[in-house]
């Protein structure tokens, strides 16, 4: 009996820490969720309050201006010569005494109609002040943008010279090795100035001439800054980007396929549905959080 007792108090005993455990995290996702809400509604309240504060001031500061008057007039009764006294009627003869209407319509009407002027026209200025901003910015985007096109079409016909004139493709001319260095300093200097679009243009460029395709690349990409390039959907397929800098790049469904990707740094960017097949990488490649290289990839090994 008293063994019986005991098995079915201990029953007892662990369904009720069940079902404590369960009241308990009940409260505490209650108690989480209800501190969030308080959390999001405090950072709407500052939102607001950060955007209304002149108004508020400007409300507190009328109204004050029409507290002190209405405050200056019943003072003013309690003299006889401050033209204040109890209301009696018009005498065409001695007139009357001034009431607190008669000094509202003085003073506070005028002083309301004055503050509305100043109100409109501080509002007018901030808004032109706001226009004038918006339009140097945009002016200074345009031209911001059109020195970046004209860079860029500058390096290209740079580069179509010397693919032309000086044969930048071909090892056996004697001054090849100066005419590449001049080709990659020129392609150093005008990335610095270029935005992630026009610089993935310029890699497209340089791959589809031919000249960073494995294994000889005539433009050699180590340590080039290539930050941001936009080279969504390009074809990269046999580029040579050993330490090369992507990093925030965008490659998503780009063919990187037979590329050498050693040393290249790809932190940050966007690697997804991008073709690695037989790429070449090894411990120096930096890739983007939680990817992980295909199996079809090849590792190298560094010694």
């Amino acid at each position: 009996m008293v063994k019986r007792l005991s098995v079915r108090w201990q029953s007892l005993r662990n369904r009720l820490r069940r079902i404590s455990a369960i009241l308990l995290g009940w409260l505490s996702r209650g108690t989480k969720a209800l501190s969030g809400r308080l959390s999001r509604l405090w950072s709407i309240l500052k939102r607001l309050l950060a955007r209304t504060w002149r108004w508020l001031a400007f409300a507190v500061g009328l109204a004050g201006v029409a507290l002190a008057i209405y405050r200056l007039a019943l003072w003013g009764y309690k003299f006889e010569d401050t033209g204040f006294a109890e209301y009696t009627p018009l005498n065409p003869e001695t007139g009357r005494a001034k009431t607190l209407w008669d000094w509202m319509e003085l003073f506070l009407v005028p002083s309301m109609l004055a503050f509305a002027a100043l109100w409109f026209n501080w509002q007018q200025r901030r808004a032109d002040r706001e226009r004038e901003t918006e339009r140097t910015e945009t002016e200074r985007h345009i031209a911001e943008d059109s020195r970046r096109e004209n860079r860029l079409q500058a390096y290209l016909g740079q580069m179509k010279e010397l693919l032309l004139d000086y044969s930048l493709r071909d090892e056996s001319i004697g001054n090849n090795d100066e005419v590449r260095r001049i080709a990659r300093a020129r392609t150093l200097t005008v990335l610095r100035g270029l935005d992630g679009e026009r610089k993935g243009l310029l890699l497209r460029f340089l791959h589809e001439s031919q000249l960073i395709s494995e294994p000889d690349p005539v433009v050699n990409l180590e340590g080039v800054r290539l930050e941001g390039a936009n080279l969504g959907w390009a074809n990269l397929a046999d580029a040579d980007l050993a330490g090369a800098n992507l990093r925030g790049g965008n490659l998503e469904s780009a063919n990187l396929g037979w590329a050498n990707l050693e040393g290249a740094n790809l932190r940050g960017g966007n690697l997804e549905a991008a073709n690695l097949g037989w790429a070449k990488y090894s411990t120096t490649t930096t890739w983007p959080r939680g990817f992980t290289p295909p199996p079809e990839a090849i590792f190298m090994n560094d010694e």
